[in-house]
């Protein structure tokens, strides 16, 4: 938490007569946010970028980022019904591994910034 907020992803709501500081229940979230991008290999001004984001912005990534699943879906769908050799094999099997990621991306950009019911 100390290097978040040295670099000012996070930041502490007071200090303690000790100068410890002291974090709210919307910093820790925000904490779980950052720790989840990172395990999905984000970097730290990515992750500026994703958690400085207005709601708006928000929306425009997530239609973005769902054309982009649509696309790959499309794609395997139409790649399905050809017959495949190991090469194509291998396309189908990335597609689908980018297809997940984006799915995963888009959720976890639709839950940091509160959406529900998506």
């Amino acid at each position: 938490m100390d290097y978040y907020t040295r670099i000012g992803l996070l930041h502490p709501e007071a200090r303690t007569p000790a100068q410890y500081r002291l974090y709210s229940e919307e910093s820790l979230e925000r904490l779980r946010t950052i720790q989840a991008l990172r395990a999905r290999k984000y970097s730290l001004e990515e992750i500026k970028v994703i958690l400085d984001r207005g709601p708006s912005e928000v929306l425009a990534e997530a239609a973005r980022l769902e054309a982009d699943l649509e696309h790959l879906l499309d794609t395997l769908d139409d790649l399905k019904a050809c017959p495949l050799d190991a090469r194509a094999r291998a396309i189908l099997t990335t597609l689908a591994v980018k297809g997940m990621a984006l799915a995963q991306r888009l959720l976890l950009l639709l839950n940091e910034q509160g959406f529900t019911g998506v």
